[in-house]
């Protein structure tokens, strides 16, 4: 519903800055849900439909604002359909998988069940603090862009390649 090219920039980015979660927090997932040897055809499968979207969204967006009656901003309306029924889809299917909070889960049943209050899960005896929160998430993967070259070249490449097609994307639909 952006009024003008400005407001649909600033969109575009928050969407794209808050959108990126999944993306990062796929790899636990994926450790989570399937063992060594099954995980490659996962990660193939993910990353196949990572790279569909944003070759496809082009096409597609094409298609939408070359019928008279939908317009530009139907690309939108589309992505947010989109988005409102696969994650209510993984909201409903998905359910937790990380195994420290399993385990805070099942302490916890096993408390009320048997009036046992000693009972604890690891998790619940760590303290969190805020220099633990920064050192974990800031600090850390700047660490790693740094000194892993790999991952500072992939990461370069995505940013262009992803830069490349989401730019193209905007302006074919406009």
């Amino acid at each position: 519903m952006a009024p003008n090219l400005e407001t649909l920039l600033v969109s575009r980015f928050l969407a794209g800055f808050f959108g990126c979660a999944p993306l990062c927090v796929v790899g636990g997932a994926f450790a989570d849900f399937w063992a060594p040897a099954d995980r490659g055809v996962a990660v193939s499968i993910f990353s196949g439909a990572t790279f569909l979207g944003p070759t496809m969204g082009p096409v597609v967006g094409g298609f939408l604002t070359q019928t008279p009656s939908l317009g530009w901003r139907w690309t939108a309306w589309v992505t947010l359909f989109a988005a409102v029924v696969f994650g209510a889809i993984g909201w409903l299917v998905y359910d937790e998988s990380l195994g420290s909070v399993l385990l805070q889960r099942r302490a916890r049943k096993l408390r009320y069940a048997t009036k046992d209050w000693a009972l604890h899960a690891p998790a619940d005896e760590i303290e969190i603090s805020w220099k633990a929160i920064f050192d974990k998430y800031l600090t850390k993967p700047v660490k790693m862009l740094v000194w892993e070259p790999i991952l500072l070249l992939i990461t370069i490449h995505i940013s262009f390649i992803y830069g490349i097609l989401c730019k193209s994307q905007t302006w074919s639909s406009i």
